[in-house]
């Protein structure tokens, strides 16, 4: 003779959890065209953002740094200088290939399971590089006195 295992029925919770889910889902479907005949007049307008500059008045972004050595982030503070050093560059023999220099440290927060990174302000014409390298490899810095 065939047994049919099936699995135990869901306790109550997990019921109620899902006929929520399922109800705030058909709110939600029922009340987007409402929303999207609003005129703009109506919807309130997102608060606008506040550039950042650096030194020379250039715009800025937040990039995220990963660090070569973690321990150095315990000693940065925000609004230190640091130059950013990756690998070898391979246009000069032997040479550190400098990514950034004189970014401004935005942040340093604390890492978890032995990796840490720092945010660092970068002028709007580096960002793209200076990320494309921070994702890649960790980055070492030099800080400036």
């Amino acid at each position: 003779m065939r047994r049919i295992l099936t699995s135990p029925p869901a306790p109550r919770r997990w019921r109620r959890r899902r006929a929520a889910r399922i109800a705030l889902a058909a709110a939600l479907v029922i009340a987007a065209p409402v929303v999207a005949r609003q005129s703009p007049a109506e919807v309130p307008a997102p608060p606008t953002a506040v550039p950042r500059h650096h030194a020379d008045n250039r715009n800025v972004r937040v990039v995220p740094v990963p660090l070569a050595d973690p321990s150095v982030a315990d000693l940065l503070s925000a609004g230190d200088l640091v130059d950013l050093i990756g690998t070898v560059d391979p246009d000069s023999p032997g040479g550190p290939l400098v990514i950034a220099r004189a970014a401004r440290v935005a942040d340093t927060p604390s890492g978890r399971g032995g990796s840490r990174s720092i945010l660092v302000e970068v002028p709007e014409s580096d960002a793209a590089r200076v990320a494309s390298h921070a994702a890649g490899t960790p980055l070492a810095i030099l800080v400036h006195g």
